[in-house]
């Protein structure tokens, strides 16, 4: 199974912020983000990625991004490995990511309120999600039906895929138990 989930973004924010192309690597994603926090960080509640502080299926693919595991099965039974130098490493990467690029509320999850509801009130640039929730963002009564639109010649609503340590990496596997 793989462990990845697109990442939708404002295209036209990436525009206006002088960001060219499509980050491929996290690098280059949080060089980006950086950009969209200096051009519209003075806005209170923006955020270049909404990633809320209970966000554990994203944060997972960090963790086996890095080479990590949640758990491994030893002799029928399952132990914890987010104690691993890779989980760790990989934990305290996306802490900083999101130090650096969230205002999301620290305490909240993805669903609560619906990311992509958040998005569409304009104060974020981009945010992790499956690829069934970003067509809410869109949703005539509670979403932004012009993020549909094309902004000029920049269209306003994009998505790609999840961005990797390593730049054109695929996303890692889960192991079978």
């Amino acid at each position: 199974m793989p462990l990845s989930m697109p990442l939708s973004h404002r295209s036209h924010h990436r525009s206006i912020s002088g960001v060219r192309s499509t980050p491929k690597s996290l690098a280059e994603f949080q060089a980006a983000g950086n950009k969209l926090m200096k051009r519209y960080g003075k806005q209170r509640n923006y955020s270049a990625l909404y990633f809320p502080g209970r966000y554990v299926w994203a944060s997972m693919s960090f963790v086996y991004d890095y080479g990590g595991q949640i758990a491994v099965r030893k002799n029928g039974k399952w132990k914890g490995t987010l104690n691993s130098k890779q989980a760790i490493t990989a934990l305290t990467v996306l802490k900083s990511t999101v130090l650096a690029l969230s205002r999301a509320n620290k305490t909240g999850d993805e669903a609560n309120p619906q990311q992509a509801l958040v998005f569409a009130k304009g104060k974020v640039g981009s945010f992790i999600g499956n690829g069934w929730e970003w067509p809410y963002a869109l949703d005539e009564k509670l979403g932004n039906p012009a993020l549909a639109l094309d902004r000029g010649a920049v269209r306003q609503l994009g998505a790609q895929r999840d961005v990797r340590q390593r730049r054109g990496q695929d996303a890692p596997r889960a192991a079978a138990s």
